[in-house]
Order: structure tokens, then C-alpha cells, then sequence
């Protein structure tokens, strides 16, 4: 199962960095709701990417189904060592 979903995970952290996913939980947590409205997104569909995501340590969740930064999500902020982005506005 893990070999037949290699590509999945590169797909998602692309995503997640062409919506600014990090940038945007980076003042603090967020709901998938509140995400939507900032990002314009389907709100089913970025709540399965967030909770995706979550499972493989990038963001975590909290009781009261808001999202939040992890260590492994670093790199999807523009400006910090190691960082995938070149700028805020990246569209990958």
C-alpha cells in the first residue's frame, strides 16, 4: 500500500504549498472552514488534504478540529531555513 501511494504525499505538500497552507497557520490554529474562506477552496476537499496531511505528521489537529503547524511543515513557509517556497505568492 505505501509503494502504490508514493506520489500522493509530493502531490500533497505541492498543494498545500501552492494554497500557503502553513503561511496561513502560522499566526496561530485554524479550522478547515476558516482555511476555505482565506484560500477559496472546496471546503470537503481541504478538510480531507488537512487531515491527510495530519496523519503523516506535516499538520495536527486539536479536539475542536483546528489545524496547526508540525516541525515537518517548516519547510512550506517562505523565509525559514530549508524552505521549498521562494516567496509568499509561490504557485509552485
Amino acid at each position: 500500500m505505501q509503494m502504490s501511494m508514493g506520489f500522493t504525499v509530493p502531490f500533497l505538500l505541492r498543494t498545500a504549498a501552492q494554497l500557503c497552507l502553513a503561511e496561513h497557520l502560522g499566526d496561530g490554529p485554524k479550522t478547515a472552514e476558516q482555511l476555505t474562506v482565506i484560500t477559496g477552496t472546496h471546503a470537503p476537499a481541504l478538510r480531507r488534504l488537512l487531515r491527510t496531511l495530519s496523519c503523516i505528521g506535516v499538520f495536527s489537529e486539536d479536539e475542536s478540529d483546528r489545524f496547526s503547524l508540525n516541525p515537518l511543515a517548516e519547510p512550506l513557509l517562505s523565509g525559514t531555513p530549508g524552505s521549498v517556497r521562494t516567496s509568499p505568492n509561490y504557485d509552485g
